[in-house]
């Protein structure tokens, strides 16, 4: 008898757990495709997801200057502050309740200075919360307060993904991983070597 509780208990337990976390994607993706950036911002813990960005873009440059070779301590250098511009601008920008609405919905990043703006990236909307089957194929937990929900697909952005971290707050959006290949776009625009 006691077997059965604890069985019951621990299954309760599971589907409050990944209940709630539907819950926050479900109101995630429809706030992305209502347009609700405020909505959205709620539900975002900025800090976190500037974090991340930062993260992704100084990284990506990192790996850009030391292709075939071991880049020096000035590009280093050059690359965490140019990287970590860059990131800021990117985070300030798609931060906002508009910056938000136009990635999550439209799959789209405005230009910044002396960069393309980035078009067709995958899109929250999409997401098809119905398909429990799918939806369960996309996730990933990471730790028991933080999962990664996939949102690309296709060879160019099946690495796209959203991150939701549990907190006081309940789960909330603590990153979006850009997709790899439209990242490396978005470096190759960057200088590649230092001055001397």
């Amino acid at each position: 008898m006691r077997w059965l509780v604890g069985t019951l208990a621990a299954l309760v337990l599971i589907v409050v757990y990944f209940g709630s976390a539907y819950a926050a994607l479900n109101d995630l993706v429809g706030a992305a495709r209502r347009a609700d950036g405020a909505r959205l911002l709620a539900r975002t813990d900025v800090a976190r997801v500037t974090g991340s960005i930062a993260r992704q873009v100084v990284g990506a440059y990192f790996d850009r200057l030391g292709e075939g070779r071991d880049p020096g301590m000035t590009e280093r250098l050059v690359a965490g502050a140019v990287g970590g511009t860059l990131a800021d601008l990117l985070a300030a920008q798609l931060l906002t309740a508009d910056g938000l609405s136009r990635l999550l919905d439209d799959g789209h990043i405005e230009a910044l200075p002396e960069t393309p703006a980035l078009t067709g990236l995958p899109r929250l909307s999409d997401l098809d919360l119905a398909d429990a089957g799918a939806l369960f194929g996309r996730l990933h937990l990471i730790t028991p307060v933080e999962m990664s929900i996939r949102i690309g697909s296709g060879v160019r952005d099946a690495d796209a993904a959203i991150r939701l971290h549990l907190d006081g707050h309940g789960w909330r959006l603590s990153a979006i991983t850009l997709p790899r290949a439209r990242l490396n776009e978005l470096i190759a625009r960057l200088p590649a070597r230092s001055s001397r």
